[in-house]
């Protein structure tokens, strides 16, 4: 499992936020399938996460626009140009500075607006699952949802962690502090497929989770517009 973390540079969208990372080109060539279509080689890939209660209005990512997102949901890849871009939500405005092959989900909490750099999924034949923590609090972990097996060790707040694994159906759970905090039930993994768990902060007793922790969870998807 790896572990992402990004100590001080998550930061609410009043902090200047640049995220500059790089990939090789064999790892380009390998992510050409994966996340359910053909990814172009010269594009950045950027995406937008509503884990709020809210729905969220059109936002911009310099001159590509994403649409309005329904709470909880989020939205496929899509391919923008790398360079110099400012991600616009209402008033708010941030810097991104996109590199060639590199994914990016634009994260809005209740807590602010976030960029986070993603970990391509470059193995077609496993399936990645990410969990994001964005929720506050101790750390989060993904096990089988009877607690025996774990899939993805302690993810401390404001990070990420990562795992590939070979798609097979499991139910699975979400749990801190060695107890069960949401069931996640069977993701439906496929080979060269990514899925997100989102954990974001909520009131409590909201429609997920509990102890006021969200959870969302989403296929990967790549869109060509």
């Amino acid at each position: 499992m790896r572990e992402n973390r990004w100590p001080g540079l998550i930061r609410p969208v009043l902090v200047a936020l640049v995220l500059i990372v790089g990939i090789a080109e064999p790892a380009i060539r390998a992510q050409e399938g994966l996340y359910g279509a053909a990814a172009p080689a010269d594009a950045a890939f950027v995406r937008v996460v509503n884990a709020q209660a809210e729905p969220l209005p059109e936002l911009w990512v310099g001159a590509t626009r994403f649409a309005a997102l329904a709470p909880q949901t989020a939205s496929p890849y899509r391919p923008v140009n790398p360079g110099i871009h400012q991600v616009f939500l209402g008033t708010r405005s941030e810097e991104l500075i996109p590199r060639r092959g590199v994914y990016y989900t634009v994260m809005v909490t209740r807590d602010g607006l976030f960029i986070v750099e993603d970990t391509a999924h470059t193995r077609p034949d496993r399936a990645q699952i990410v969990l994001y923590h964005f929720a506050g609090g101790s750390a989060l972990s993904v096990r089988t949802a009877d607690g025996t097996a774990t899939v993805i060790g302690d993810v401390r707040t404001g990070s990420s962690g990562t795992v590939q694994v070979n798609a097979v159906a499991v139910e699975l759970a979400l749990f801190r502090d060695g107890e069960q905090l949401a069931a996640l039930g069977d993701l439906g993994l496929a080979r060269g497929q990514s899925y997100s768990i989102i954990a974001f902060p909520q009131a409590a007793g909201g429609p997920t989770g509990t102890d006021g922790v969200g959870v969302l969870v989403e296929q990967a998807r790549l869109s060509q517009e």
